[in-house]
């Protein structure tokens, strides 16, 4: 037995892991592909069984694993973003809701031919658009803070509302059957609802004020903060939930938004060990879900139950949304953006295999319908705003170009020459400095420019400053432009971050700087003096040769491929050449022309 659930346990991380990078490396969603393993694990090769292979503990662990995905939800939300989309997420939340549980209900019973009783449970469980789900697909699309504000907040709110909204539902629907009574059912259902959020509130609250007192006092020591952290979100959903079922997520993700506004300095650390927690929860919570389905089940899906999500997704959400934000501070591209998209995730998932189980264990009618249905909204809303969301920002303007964008920190002319450059070959650049002064030759030369603290960025930062995906540190303080790329390698890879390189009574360790940038001796200095001697950048074709190798005529800056990926010049780099890169390189003025070159077609590289 502990041999099997040896296996089981690494087949389901392996699935995960293996669900994720195809996603990543394919472009897909990742929900699902992971929904696809789940199923070739699960019903198709039986490999998994879940409810044999993890029997009593299966529902807890699902619980609990939810329970600190709703929290890593909550943990990024900012007080700030509420403040320039305020009226827009409280019309979502407060009108958005009851409008499309309506609209939902509607549409089951008289659509899909489903009793009120499943009608209801579908109303409360369909209107959770989770966190899991959404903030993924927005990075993927690079879709603006303000819209992706939106989607974030309702997504999590919703998250925790839903499923406390869900299982008194049930509970008040088998109450109903049982005595043949409304009223009593009701009137319990009432005060129930009422108990489970005044106790997740002060929980969620008062753990969240409690911890951060604590932490900001240096009660916690800094390598126990993160499990600490962690520990205190079991202990309250735990809490909060053996008081009300499911109201342990509204407690957890009270505690999130807590923690994100009480100004932290290690909040930062916590955000990126509980998103890499919560991507570890995610990949193994949808296989094993997925696994529990049998592909019998599907075949309940009739004419009718297509038509009820196809009106779930094409009327109810886009007709709900527009309703709750009309006349807000949210314009028409934002309100069709928002009633377009809203994937079901893992928690919608969770409720359907609890649901489906209890309806069935009360002999309801349509009970077998559920967890299909589910399922099949999960399956069509992931697959098809997955694929939509990205085109749909960019048509309507609200998410930035497809290229990737660099960040220049530091400005000054050999810089401006460089964004200058990457601009006419269609690359986005940012130059940031915390001087005015030096920023002007930039600005007079149409380059976008940042006069802030890169570290410290305002609420009114550049979304590329926000969501920066290369920097090159360019500054004339070494040990700055070190600290720079420390602070962005662990969010956007350290084979992302670039500086200059530093003088030689210096000696970084390799963690604590980014990626030597050009080679030793190419100091800002040394950039500066050349560009001054009349040094210019060159863009050189793939099949064009340069002096490569003779430093004193030219140098490799970095390689540009077709879809905008880059990669700067660095000894510390291996990556072979593409046969269809273009290579910037900064020559000296007597150095051969592009022309003059074409006569040799010898492959070239960046990597100096």
């Amino acid at each position: 037995m502990e041999e099997q659930l040896l296996v089981v346990l690494v087949v389901v991380a392996a699935a995960g892991m293996m669900g994720q990078w195809i996603a990543w490396r394919l472009g897909l969603p990742a929900i699902f592909v992971l929904l696809c393993l789940g199923l070739a694990i699960g019903p198709l090769s039986r490999l998994v069984v879940p409810e044999q292979d993890f029997g009593a503990m299966l529902d807890p662990m699902i619980g609990l694993a939810v329970g600190i995905i709703v929290f890593e939800g909550g943990l990024g939300l900012n007080f700030s973003e509420l403040r320039r989309s305020g009226q827009g997420i409280r019309r979502l939340v407060g009108l958005g809701i009851p409008l499309s549980a309506g609209l939902t209900y509607i549409a089951a019973y008289y659509i899909g031919g489903f009793t009120w009783e499943v009608s209801i449970l579908l109303a409360s469980m369909l209107l959770i658009t989770g966190p899991t789900v959404i903030q993924p697909l927005l990075r993927q699309a690079k879709v603006g803070m303000r819209a992706a504000a939106f989607l974030k907040w309702e997504g999590v709110l919703n998250d925790a509302i839903g499923a406390v909204l869900t299982v008194l539902v049930l509970e008040f629907i088998l109450s109903t059957v049982a005595t043949r009574d409304l009223t009593a059912p009701l009137i319990d259902t009432l005060v129930d609802l009422a108990r489970g959020t005044a106790i997740a509130a002060f929980l969620g609250l008062g753990a969240g004020f409690l911890a951060a007192m604590l932490m900001r006092a240096d009660r916690v020591p800094e390598f126990l903060k993160a499990p600490f952290v962690v520990t205190v979100v079991v202990c309250i959903y735990a809490g909060a939930h053996l008081i009300q079922h499911e109201s342990g997520l509204i407690a957890v993700a009270l505690f999130g938004i807590t923690l994100a506004n009480r100004d932290l300095p290690e909040i930062e650390d916590l955000r990126r060990f509980n998103d890499s927690l919560t991507v570890l929860l995610v990949s193994g919570l949808f296989v094993i879900i997925a696994a529990t389905l049998e592909p019998e089940a599907f075949s309940e899906i009739g004419w009718r139950e297509v038509l009820f999500l196809a009106a779930l997704v094409l009327v109810v959400r886009p007709v709900a949304t527009t309703v709750a934000t009309m006349r807000s501070d949210m314009d028409w591209r934002e309100r069709l953006f928002v009633g377009l998209i809203a994937p079901r995730g893992i928690v919608v998932a969770a409720l359907a295999t609890l649901v489906g189980s209890r309806l069935s264990q009360a002999d309801l009618e349509g009970a077998d319908r559920v967890l299909p249905v589910v399922f099949g909204a999960i399956i069509l809303t992931v697959s098809l705003q997955g694929f939509l969301i990205g085109p749909l920002a960019r048509a309507l303007g609200l998410a930035s170009t497809t290229r990737p964008s660099l960040v220049i920190v530091g400005s000054n002319p050999w810089t401006a020459a460089l964004a200058q450059t990457l601009r006419r070959l269609g690359t986005p650049v940012l130059i940031t400095d915390h001087s005015a002064e030096a920023l002007q030759a930039a600005e007079a030369d149409d380059i976008s420019v940042h006069h802030g603290h890169i570290l410290a960025p305002t609420e009114d930062a550049p979304e590329e400053l926000k969501d920066l995906e290369y920097l090159l540190a360019a500054t004339d303080d070494d040990a700055f432009n070190a600290l720079i790329c420390t602070r962005f390698a662990s969010s956007i890879g350290q084979q992302r971050v670039f500086q200059l390189p530093y003088a030689d009574h210096l000696d970084f360790g390799p963690e604590w700087r980014g990626r030597v940038a050009f080679g030793a001796g190419f100091t800002r200095e040394s950039l500066l003096q050349r560009l001054k001697a009349g040094w210019r950048f060159r863009v050189c074709a793939p099949d064009d040769v340069w002096p490569q190798g003779d430093t004193d005529r030219a140098i490799a800056i970095l390689r540009l491929l077709p879809n905008g990926d880059l990669t700067i010049a660095s000894e510390e780099t291996t990556a072979t050449e593409p046969a269809n890169a273009q290579v910037v390189i900064f020559e000296a003025p007597d150095s051969a022309s592009i022309e003059d070159c074409k006569g040799d077609r010898r492959s070239s590289s960046p990597s100096s």
